[in-house]
């Protein structure tokens, strides 16, 4: 018996078009450039100090450096509003809503606002619950 031929697959290469590859690659680094730029990512307010950026308070910056009294920061994540402790930690995250905060409230949540004490902080979330 003689022995089978093999057979061999037929190899088809298609023609890589560098050019339209290259535009492509392009333009999603443009892309992923503009997300990492324009998209804000939620920091929380142990980062803030860490860069030695001031946190805003209700009229006055972060004077908390006694350390007998545990400070808040008030942040935007998730459009609700989040209170973070002096340590970074997520401390309570509230039904607030931040559509339900007039305008100006809302920018300065998102930029942060610092409550020194507990009563500061209450005062500040009586204010927009019900």
């Amino acid at each position: 018996m003689e022995p089978l031929e093999t057979i061999q697959p037929e190899v088809v290469h298609t023609p890589v078009n560098y050019r339209k590859a290259g535009i492509i690659l392009a333009v999603l680094l443009f892309l992923a450039v503009m997300v990492s730029i324009f998209v804000p990512r939620e920091r929380n307010p142990q980062e803030i100090r860490d860069e030695g950026q001031a946190v805003v308070t209700d009229g006055m910056t972060d004077s908390n450096s006694s350390g007998t009294e545990k400070g808040y920061s008030i942040r935007a994540m998730n459009n609700q509003v989040v209170i973070y402790s002096d340590d970074g930690t997520t401390y309570e995250e509230t039904n607030i809503q931040m559509k339900d905060l007039p305008a100006q409230e809302q920018r300065r949540v998102k930029e942060g606002v610092y409550q020194v004490d507990e009563a500061a902080l209450y005062d500040f979330l009586e204010s927009y619950t019900s």
